[in-house]
């Protein structure tokens, strides 16, 4: 860049230097103020979305080709809540397909400043950790995440993912996740989330699907403490159904193996 060569020649006048630096800064955007996002919430509304994820759910969908030819069903539950000085809001997800079963943890933000949000995830299937922002669409109550961080398949091929999470009322959420290789849709995941009666779940009338300018004051609230305490009791649960399993697993075994030893009686 033009500062670089101007700091590589010692005879300069400093004077120059100064105008370098500024002209660096001022291409490159430091110290100025962040571009706002076209239709971005105030920092109220923007967390009375967020707050509109809180709560106990219960989820079922499927996978899919990029035709939309449904791959397998899934079925699970997830469970969000208020996270550092309600922030922002965290949790996890249980996804089984009858076969595994699968956990992912999520963390959403909001910054007003950009009108953005933003979400990290990680998964135990994938070594990657995931991250996001997010442009709220008034007109359908959706915000729609991108990946930001590079990533690659095991393969060397460059991949995306995008999330897009709808709030169809109180109490549905609709996430559809697209997965795409070198700009390509891959195939993709359609996921209903119905609420369950939970003692985090958020009392009615302060939710997205309300309206953009719901308050978020009505949302439920967890320590760390009451969070940490939720997100033991998924584990245990996913552990319990791990074990159920593993024991189906056994049984299909012991049963082959009968079989197979009656077929050599015989």
């Amino acid at each position: 860049m033009r500062t670089n060569s101007l700091l590589s020649n010692r005879a300069v006048c400093p004077a120059l230097l100064i105008l370098g630096s500024l002209t660096t800064l001022i291409a490159t955007g430091i110290g100025a103020a962040p571009a706002q996002s076209p239709g971005a919430l105030s920092d109220q509304d923007g967390k009375a979305v967020l707050g509109s994820l809180v709560g106990s759910w219960i989820i079922t969908g499927s996978s899919q080709q990029p035709d939309g030819t449904a791959v397998e069903q899934l079925t699970g539950n997830g469970q969000f809540a208020w996270a550092m000085g309600s922030n922002f809001v965290g949790g996890e997800i249980s996804l089984s397909n009858g076969k595994s079963l699968m956990g992912q943890s999520e963390s959403f933000g909001y910054t007003p400043q950009t009108g953005l949000f933003a979400m990290t995830e990680m998964t135990s299937i994938d070594r990657a950790m995931f991250q996001y922002t997010g442009t709220w669409e008034q007109a359908n109550k959706s915000i729609t995440f991108t990946t930001i961080n590079p990533l690659e398949t095991p393969q060397g091929a460059v991949r995306s993912v995008q999330t897009r999470i709808s709030f169809q009322d109180d109490n549905t959420l609709q996430m559809t996740i697209g997965f795409f290789e070198a700009g390509e849709l891959d195939g993709s995941v359609q996921l209903k989330l119905a609420r369950a009666p939970s003692p985090t779940a958020a009392p009615g009338g302060a939710s997205a699907a309300s309206g953009a300018g719901a308050s978020g004051n009505g949302q439920a609230t967890m320590t760390m403490a009451q969070m940490q305490q939720a997100l033991a009791g998924m584990a245990a649960q996913k552990n319990a159904m791990q074990g159920q399993m593993s024991a189906l697993h056994s049984q299909v075994s012991d049963m082959s193996r009968s079989f197979h030893d009656g077929m050599l009686n015989d």
